[in-house]
């Protein structure tokens, strides 16, 4: 669970406490007339109350891959990080995975640092602009990501089934 998703949390525990602090001290009759009983253990977070938004979840997928390029990791554990971010339809190829390491991620392994403001914070890179295409059932958005020697370079992304998550499907940079 990332920091977003915790924050998300905890302003729903703390609606629930208002709430329950506002029946306890407005009334005198019982109080397990007015509480809702939960439907499920309250400790059980559904995941579609705290599941980052499109945009976040693409800021934390480039993030975590310009982080990944600019480290001196081996190739395999390059591999293991990227196939936590990248599309289940590639990742779970080892012929197409390896394909995205050798050309795109070797390369941007050079070129990292041309997207970012601070070449130590792997926040600090800034998206253009944002493209939608669908075609059939396939829904993909293009996210340009700004570089300081040339036109904005596009990763494309596809929400993924297998994570039901926004996830890197390729990516030019």
């Amino acid at each position: 669970m990332n920091r977003q998703e915790m924050l998300l949390c905890l302003d729903n525990i703390q609606q629930q406490i208002d709430r329950l602090r506002t029946i306890i001290q407005g009334s005198d009759h019982d109080v397990e007339q007015d509480v809702e009983k939960p439907q499920q253990n309250p400790t059980e977070i559904q995941q579609e109350d705290i599941r980052p938004s499109r945009e976040v979840q693409f800021r934390d997928r480039i993030r975590s891959l310009l982080r990944l390029a600019s480290s001196s990791s081996s190739e395999e554990d390059n591999l293991a990080g990227l196939r936590k971010i990248i599309h289940s339809d590639t990742s779970s190829s080892d012929v197409a995975l390896g394909r995205l390491q050798r050309f795109n991620f070797s390369r941007l392994k050079q070129q990292y640092s041309q997207y970012l403001l601070d070449a130590n914070d792997f926040d600090s890179f800034t998206i253009e602009r944002e493209e939608k295409r669908g075609f059939s059932d396939i829904v993909e958005y293009k996210v340009f990501v700004l570089a300081n020697v040339r036109k904005p370079v596009p990763l494309t992304f596809r929400k993924d089934p297998k994570h039901d998550q926004w996830m890197i499907y390729s990516f030019s940079l």
